[in-house]
């Protein structure tokens, strides 16, 4: 059976009454506050006002140059064409929201879809940009993956999995170039690119430069125009290890503050000078070292 719906004028069309679409129909001009029904094609353009508590089923359907407030149901939609549109959900629930096939917009005109959600699969876009309120307590960051086992405050980006294997975030440069390395960096208030930042990053195999910081292929940690502290924040210890995760520690920082050291590079001499050729009374100076509680002084002579 046929749906008749009443028409409202838009921008210089005419009361009256529009049957189910069939086959390809144009609507211009007008605004549809009924039952809409297309099994055809449906172009909608002009200044169009909105469609209210209608329903597209099985339709191709080109909106342009307007503002579309959809209503009660939108279903099996197989192709939707985008010009200069904003969409409202209104109070559409998200079940009703069905079978959408390909969602375009034509010559890089804006679309903005305001109100419930949409799930997608792939999104690939030049910005993306978040709006929402992070100062509220929440398990979900702006940027999202999974769900976190804790709420806090102030999250830019959340990611959490559940998974018998390690999982990670990654960044990765792929240029071996002199200069090119790949950097996390933090900066406070007074942040710029030269200044009061800190950085953790690593070189390219083919970095050039001198000093430590500038090795090809180092991984390195550093404070850019203030101090940097490496510590725990209760009473663990902090653990330095070369040579590989089953090594002993070369030093440890132990949990009341203490420091013990393995070994202590070294090396000998046959003579000592301290203004004779032969070993001097007097040393040249004393090295302080606290010995669990007691400051001893271990002599040491120019060589």
């Amino acid at each position: 059976m046929l749906k008749t719906v009443a028409i409202t004028s838009g921008s210089g069309g005419s009361n009256g009454t529009v049957t189910q679409v069939g086959g390809t129909g144009t609507v211009n001009g007008i605004t549809l506050t009924g039952n809409v029904t297309s099994s055809g094609n449906l172009t909608l353009g002009g200044t169009l006002g909105s469609i209210a508590n209608s329903q597209l089923t099985n339709s191709a359907v080109t909106i342009g140059n307007t503002s579309v407030s959809l209503g009660s149901t939108v279903t099996n939609i197989g192709n939707l064409t985008l010009a200069n549109v904003t969409i409202t959900s209104g109070s559409v629930p998200a079940a009703n929201v069905t079978g959408l096939g390909t969602m375009a917009t034509q010559n890089a005109n804006a679309v903005v879809i305001t109100g419930g959600n949409a799930t997608l699969t792939t999104i690939t876009a030049n910005n993306h940009v978040a709006t929402a309120n992070i100062t509220t307590t929440a398990n979900l960051g702006s940027y999202s993956y999974g769900t976190l086992g804790y709420s806090d405050v102030n999250i830019f980006a959340s990611y959490a999995a559940n998974l018998t294997s390690y999982a990670q975030v990654v960044l990765q440069n792929a240029n071996n170039g002199a200069t090119a390395s790949v950097d996390f960096v933090v900066s406070n208030d007074q942040g710029s690119s030269s200044a009061n930042y800190g950085d953790f990053g690593i070189n390219s195999s083919g970095f050039s430069g001198t000093g430590n910081f500038n090795k090809a292929g180092a991984v390195y940690l550093y404070a850019a125009s203030t101090d940097i502290s490496i510590g725990t924040w209760s009473a663990n210890a902090i653990h330095f290890i070369a040579g590989g995760n089953t090594n002993a520690d070369a030093m440890t920082v132990n949990a009341n503050n203490t420091v013990t050291i393995a070994t202590l590079a070294q090396s000998t001499s046959s003579t000592a000078t301290f203004a004779t050729s032969s070993l001097p009374l007097v040393p040249a100076g004393y090295i302080i070292v606290n010995n669990n509680g007691t400051n001893v002084k271990i002599p040491y002579y120019a060589v």
